[in-house]
């Protein structure tokens, strides 16, 4: 056997031990008393992965998103009974960091955050900030997402209020809000926001790219005026919501 094939034998012998070693380790997701939501701050490393757990019911809304400081980190989700090496029901590379859905069955769900091959293979660690939450009553895969549910964030950038509506024609309204904003200065921004007239109920608005969505199955429009947005949520909710809030300064 010539040296040449000898060095073949051998980085393949080196490829496939340093795949065996990568590390999947499992952890479970779990909730403060009183809320539905937390963030988990973590990293990951070459082919390691790491795979979060969390007990759902169908019908319940989940919504999960990532931040990293390298572009190829990525998650996958996957159904009870199912994981990773199996069908995934969300795959991040295709669709991108931010998954939200009412969830199909009851059981447990695995988010696996990874790292793409081609940035896996020279080893290269990221941190990331996985947000997990989960919401509304479970029981019926119907079962509507309403708000009524979510608590203020425990950990957030900014409070204060915005100017609201509730187009019943009341008049402008002032709605207490939270912000939280990316840690890697990307414009991205999960806020909470007191419905207004509701009674207490909380509306969560996610920015990212430029566009503003929600956990409901609702449409949400926007139109920007200088440095404000005019976001409307459905028929009944409206906010404006300054650049300010979403960046900061």
């Amino acid at each position: 056997m010539n040296t040449k094939s000898i060095v073949v034998l051998l980085l393949l012998a080196l490829f496939s031990l340093r795949a065996y070693a990568a590390e999947n380790r499992y952890e479970e997701v779990r909730f403060a008393r009183g809320t539905s939501s937390t963030t988990i701050r973590s990293s990951v490393t070459g082919y390691d992965t790491v795979n979060y757990t969390v007990d759902a019911m169908a019908g319940q809304n989940m919504t999960v998103s990532l931040q990293s400081n390298i572009n190829a980190n990525y998650f996958n989700i996957y159904a009870p009974g199912k994981g990773p090496g199996g069908e995934a029901m969300f795959i991040g590379e295709i669709k991108g960091n931010r998954y939200s859905g009412k969830l199909p069955a009851t059981g447990r769900y695995t988010i696996q955050v990874y790292l793409m091959r081609s940035v896996a293979r020279r080893n290269v660690r990221a941190n990331f900030t996985l947000n997990v939450a989960v919401s509304g009553r479970g029981g019926s895969a119907m079962a509507p997402a309403t708000g009524a549910g979510v608590e203020w964030p425990r950990q957030y950038d900014a409070s204060g209020d915005v100017v609201c509506s509730a187009h019943d024609g009341g008049g402008k309204l002032r709605c207490d809000f939270r912000v939280k904003r990316s840690r890697f200065g990307r414009g991205e921004a999960t806020i909470w926001l007191r419905k207004p007239a509701s009674g207490g109920a909380i509306r969560v608005l996610y920015f990212n790219n430029g566009r503003f969505t929600t956990d409901e199955d609702i449409p949400v429009r926007q139109q920007k005026f200088n440095d404000t947005w005019r976001v409307s949520v459905g028929e009944n909710e409206m906010y404006f919501i300054p650049d300010a809030l979403i960046y900061g300064g």
